[in-house]
């Protein structure tokens, strides 16, 4: 039973397994840029959270619309399209995965995330994608 914990904890986005408060801090990584109105962050923060929820039921495709939610608001964010890649990746949408990819590293070249999760560089891996 421990196991199966450990394994959906680590299939968590990192902002989720960084802050149990619930809030867009710095420490989840997703952060909102000064000058953001009060209803924008709000409705930044419950996207990432339905995110979050979608991907530990599993739902990807629900982690999906709510990750593109949220970069609509935050389109800067290179974590949110590390983590839609990787929801891509689980349905085997590839050439999506490496786009969201790409976009993560062109936004943010030393993010850790890319080489920690092993769905990221085996993406990067087949540019014919």
């Amino acid at each position: 039973m421990e196991s199966n914990h450990k394994q959906k904890k680590k299939d968590k986005p990192d902002y989720a397994r960084q802050s149990s408060t619930g809030s867009a801090s710095s420490s989840m990584h997703i952060q909102i840029h000064d000058g953001v109105s009060a209803h924008s962050q709000a409705l930044f923060v419950q996207k990432v959270r339905e995110s979050y929820d979608a991907v530990g039921r599993g739902d990807f495709q629900t982690a999906i619309k709510a990750y593109s939610e949220a970069i609509d608001l935050e389109p800067t964010n290179h974590v949110l399209y590390t983590n839609r890649a990787a929801a891509y990746a689980k349905i085997q949408q590839f050439q999506k995965s490496l786009v969201d990819a790409r976009k993560s590293r062109e936004l943010n070249p030393k993010w850790a995330k890319d080489v920690q999760d092993p769905v990221i560089p085996t993406v990067l891996m087949y540019p014919q994608l």
